[in-house]
């Protein structure tokens, strides 16, 4: 509560050795301040407070970034997906019923931190356990087998091939549909072959996947916008 006002943020402690506190708006989660793992709260506190007139100089940013996943659309798979809300219930949890993902909370109110914290978990779970099913099938299928599978964040990659034949996949690919999880897959794949994007690799890929122009297209055209919480 900055001068009676109530200014959402997310709290980030670096597992790095950062020395100073500082404070970022961010696109996905509003005001973020970033502290060292140690930092007390009274000591966040503190900080917040001397930087009060920041803060609300830039409350309008802060407020427009800071919206839940309640204001914005969900996909799972490329299919859109509701969101329930169920306050009070027994537990915390997170879990797909039909074309509803439910998230249930003990307490009354969820933070904006608190949602994007339970539903990447989903996510990434969902993800870890579904494209990692993937990845084996189309491996054993083109007989292109990956050293280790990684799901992961990526800002800048759906996908990505090291040269010692480890696979890389971003966690976000699980809100695409299943066909363009499979071509960022096989792509991926066929790097084991061809480590670069020369005729050849086009050419295999081209071969295990005849429409793939069109998935690559579609993951271009459309991807971004599925994918922006």
């Amino acid at each position: 509560m900055l001068q009676g006002e109530s200014i959402p943020y997310r709290l980030v402690r670096s597992t790095r050795r950062r020395r100073t506190l500082s404070l970022v708006v961010s696109s996905q989660h509003g005001l973020e301040i970033r502290v060292p793992r140690q930092t007390s709260q009274h000591a966040i506190d503190k900080f917040l407070q001397q930087h009060t007139d920041w803060i609300l100089k830039h409350r309008t940013t802060i407020h427009a970034h800071a919206a839940t996943p309640r204001d914005k659309q969900l996909f799972f798979l490329g299919n859109a997906l509701r969101l329930t809300l169920r306050a009070h219930a027994p537990m915390n949890c997170c879990a797909k019923e039909h074309d509803a993902l439910v998230l249930q909370h003990r307490s009354a109110h969820l933070t904006s931190a608190a949602f994007h914290r339970r539903l990447t978990l989903w996510y990434r779970t969902e993800a870890d356990r579904i494209l990692r099913e993937r990845t084996q099938w189309h491996a054993a299928q083109l007989r292109l087998h990956p050293r280790s599978i990684h799901i992961r964040t990526q800002q800048r990659r759906w996908g990505s091939c090291s040269s010692d034949k480890k696979i890389f996949l971003n966690w976000r690919l699980i809100m695409l549909p299943l066909a363009i999880i499979d071509y960022v897959i096989v792509h991926e794949l066929t790097h084991l072959a061809h480590l670069d994007h020369s005729k050849k690799f086009w050419d295999r890929l081209a071969l295990a996947m005849p429409d793939m122009k069109e998935r690559k297209k579609w993951l271009k055209e459309n991807a971004g916008a599925m994918t922006q919480w």
